[in-house]
């Protein structure tokens, strides 16, 4: 059974008003015949009649005027009205030449995945009024338009819904609230949702329904503008892939993740890279202990001066340039995090310039069979102070570049590791003449190990 509802449904199209109406071929459209829709191509509005092909690929020549006993109506790749005794061709005509339509009528839940093969990059505002129909998230997703900045949902119902992705995929868009409509218990992915949302300055998620989501990859990604968010409320207890999910906003100055519930997330990678104006994350109550990959998660985070994990219980087992090209950061927290099985550290702080010490020996670090340690601390031009003390780097390999151009290096605590790890740890000192003054502390009371 198709639900219906009385719908206002308000487009802008400005990129058609001088665009002549019968000249027009559009292709993914869909037109009412009688009552029922059909999902039509190839469609070609001519002064008195509309000629298209069905999805039997069956072409029909209809009369476009309300004369005929065959009443057809066509809604230019976008949304569709039934039944709106003044809708017609004069008006279609009208509203594209002023550069907005407002259709008024009752609105099908109908599949329209097939609406619109790119031929709206003109659209700046939709409005969308008491509207029940799960497909209007696939309608939105498929417009792709450039220029839409403005999304209104008044007393929508979506309640079989399972996926927002790509819903405002890169719209011009400036602001989004959720604004409590009604979606299904079973919404899983919000994946790209936002992505490339340039223009977004603000959203809010507040009352969406989450509880069911596992997929927030590339949530926000790409929205450069984006100053403010607001997913107080929301439930992300299910959600087991953040990847990307801040990557690119570079807007972007503070990020509070604090009591989301994110306890079976597995991969965090690319998740605030290139968040150039980043100062601060909040992540009390966050708990990541099952997350095993978090390779280049805060890369290029520039302005970021303090990290702290330690009550996240991070479990990662891939660092690959985790915090890379932030050069800012002067203090990273770790202690509780477990590292027991790392299979790779490659450049993992590589260019922090501003750090001064870093402290491993809380955080279980143990190398898997072959993990790689190259360039671990490259470009730390200002550290002094690293504290392996307790870690475990037997398998290590390429570790001999792990102090690549740390000139101010004095210190590496080794205390409580085993000869295995004190050799490649001379190893890495003995690579760099620079170097060779730097202590070996493998003893709580202070004595050294020199090579």
């Amino acid at each position: 059974m198709k639900i219906k509802t009385k719908s206002i449904i308000t487009l802008c199209l400005t990129a058609w008003a001088s665009m002549p109406l019968s000249a027009q071929s559009y292709l993914g459209s869909v037109v009412d015949i009688e009552g029922t829709w059909t999902t039509a191509k190839n469609i070609k509005v001519e002064e008195n009649q509309v000629v298209f092909t069905d999805h039997k690929d069956v072409t029909h020549t209809i009369a476009s005027n309300h004369g005929g006993s065959t009443p057809v109506k066509v809604i230019h790749d976008v949304l569709y009205c039934e039944n709106d005794e003044t809708m017609n061709s004069e008006l279609v005509n009208k509203a594209v030449k002023t550069g907005q339509l407002t259709l008024t009528g009752t609105l099908n839940n109908h599949n329209w995945s097939l609406l619109n093969e790119g031929k709206l990059d003109g659209i700046t505002s939709a409005h969308f009024h008491n509207v029940i129909g799960d497909e209007t998230f696939t309608a939105l997703s498929n417009l792709k338009c450039s220029t839409l900045s403005s999304v209104t949902f008044e007393g929508c119902s979506f309640p079989n819904v399972t996926s927002l992705e790509k819903l405002l995929y890169g719209s011009a868009i400036t602001s989004f609230t959720w604004g409590g409509m009604d979606v299904s218990n079973n919404l899983s992915t919000l994946k790209s949702m936002f992505y490339s949302c340039k223009s977004l300055q603000s959203v809010s998620l507040k009352g969406l329904n989450t509880s069911n989501v596992t997929n927030l990859n590339a949530l926000f990604s790409g929205c450069s503008a984006l100053s403010s968010i607001d997913l107080s409320g929301c439930d992300f207890s299910n959600v087991t892939n953040c990847n990307g999910m801040f990557l690119d906003c570079g807007n972007l100055q503070s990020i509070d993740l604090s009591n989301l519930n994110l306890k079976n997330v597995t991969t965090s990678y690319n998740m605030f890279s290139q968040c150039a104006k980043l100062t601060n994350i909040n992540f009390t109550g966050c708990d990541f202990s099952k997350v095993t990959d978090s390779k280049i998660m805060f890369q290029n985070c520039q302005v970021l001066q303090t990290v702290d994990l330690s009550g996240v219980k991070l479990s990662s087992k891939n660092c690959y340039k985790m915090f890379q090209y932030c050069y800012d950061l002067n203090s990273v927290n770790l202690s509780g995090c477990n590292f027991k099985e790392v299979t790779s550290c490659v450049e993992m702080f590589g260019y922090c310039k501003a750090l001064k010490e870093i402290d491993l020996s809380g955080c279980s670090f143990k190398c898997a069979e072959n993990a790689s340690l190259q360039y671990m601390f490259r470009e730390c031009s200002a550290l002094e102070t690293v504290d392996f003390s307790n870690c475990d780097l037997s398998n290590a390999t390429n570790h001999k570049t792990l102090f690549d151009n740390c000139k101010a290096l004095k210190t590496i605590k080794a205390v409580g590791c085993n000869e295995a790890t004190i050799t490649k740890l001379k190893e890495a000192k003995g690579n760099y003449e620079y170097l060779s003054g730097v202590a070996i502390v493998t003893s709580e009371s202070s004595s050294t190990t020199e090579e």
